[in-house]
């Protein structure tokens, strides 16, 4: 289990994917405007789901409750390069902050905020 790095979106630095494993963490903070970038060269597709630590239930006007328990999960292309939202889109996925990243072993991340 490895904790990704982040990095600043306006600094200059130089960037140090890590690779993920069967589960990865990260602590992301909620009030800045934040990406997790994931680099898919492991040959094959990945499905990788993002789970806040605390995320349990929200609730939607015309939907009732939803539960995020299972977290939000996204595809990766084998060659590609996807960057997924950390921010209000999906901050009730997102928890406190403390997120669990899982499906990923082999590809390389890290996070980007503003």
């Amino acid at each position: 289990m490895a904790v990704l790095n982040k990095y600043a979106f306006l600094a200059e630095e130089i960037i140090v994917p890590v690779t993920l494993a069967a589960s990865d963490t990260a602590e992301v903070t909620l009030s800045k405007k934040t990406a997790l970038v994931v680099v898919n060269a492991t040959g094959g597709p990945l499905t990788i789901n993002v789970k806040g630590d605390t995320a349990t239930t929200a609730t939607c006007d015309g939907l009732g409750s939803i539960d995020l328990t299972g977290g939000k999960d996204f595809t990766v292309a084998d060659g590609e390069t996807f960057k997924f939202p950390l921010n209000a889109t999906y901050q009730k996925w997102l928890g406190d902050g403390n997120i669990t990243i899982t499906g990923g072993t082999g590809a390389e991340a890290y996070i980007l905020e503003v």
